[in-house]
């Protein structure tokens, strides 16, 4: 969630490389805030963009698709003009995810934005592949851990609709004097359990589905590798989910 880590130049290589084997490929600048994907992937000014969509001048995204100069690569462009699009509405977010299952393309990459934001949570949340990209500094690792321990929480919120009062409970522990009480959702899981033994079986499944990969960006040393397999060891202590370290990408 740490801005300047490399997330769209990350995304917009992950692109070029997916469309130079063959595969059918659109990247959307799905950072609300300040995209810029555009820029990397060599479109200009973009004829149309997401405000058009948010703003519902468009009644699909497949109307947005641009294409890139790059074969086999087409981009949808953010556009930060207006609050519409920096700020949407619930309703239009959601049709916004649920759009994107609909874009024809064999791989589908959302560029996110920094920030812990809910705009940003339910779309890391939304995809197939959840990638989280990092580097080996603390501010960069405990930021990222953050995200990460807000979108686990909004995962089991999720899989206990319904119960209401387990759902509060989780809500205690996305405040911050929580996060630094807390930082571990073990004495979450403990307290659901005296209270509804279901409810706390659900969210034992949930932990288990939930699937993040790491990356860690401008690695300057072998040294500092070691740091992405020491977060994902952390991850399973502190929030039980398990992560794969995809590996490093050098300074």
């Amino acid at each position: 969630s740490k801005g300047g880590i490399g997330k769209t130049s990350f995304t917009a290589s992950l692109a070029m490389e997916l469309s130079s084997q063959g595969k059918k490929i659109v990247a959307v600048d799905a950072d609300f805030g300040d995209p810029d994907l555009k820029d990397w992937l060599g479109i200009k000014e973009p004829k149309v963009t997401l405000d058009h969509f948010f703003k519902q001048h468009v009644a699909s995204l497949n109307e947005l698709v641009l294409d890139s100069p790059i074969q086999n690569l087409q981009v949808i462009c953010g556009d930060s003009q207006s609050m519409e699009t920096s700020y949407p509405f619930y309703g239009l977010r959601l049709r916004f995810l649920k759009q994107l299952k609909n874009l024809n393309s064999d791989y589908t990459l959302l560029d996110l934005g920094p920030g812990i934001s809910y705009n940003n949570i339910d779309n890391f949340l939304a995809a197939d592949e959840r990638i989280l990209v990092m580097v080996p500094e603390p501010s960069s690792i405990i930021s990222a851990f953050r995200f990460l321990r807000i979108a686990v929480l909004r995962h089991l919120k999720k899989s206990v609709r319904g119960y209401s009062s387990i759902i509060e409970l989780i809500n205690q522990y996305e405040t911050p004097e929580w996060h630094n009480k807390f930082a571990s959702i073990s004495p979450l899981v403990k307290r659901v359990e005296r209270i509804n033994v279901e409810a706390a079986e659900r969210l034992k499944r949930a932990l288990l589905t939930f699937n993040t990969k790491i990356v860690l960006n401008m690695v300057m040393s072998n040294k500092e590798i070691i740091e992405g397999p020491l977060f994902t060891h952390a991850l399973f202590y502190l929030l039980r989910v398990k992560a794969n370290f995809l590996g490093p990408v050098s300074y």
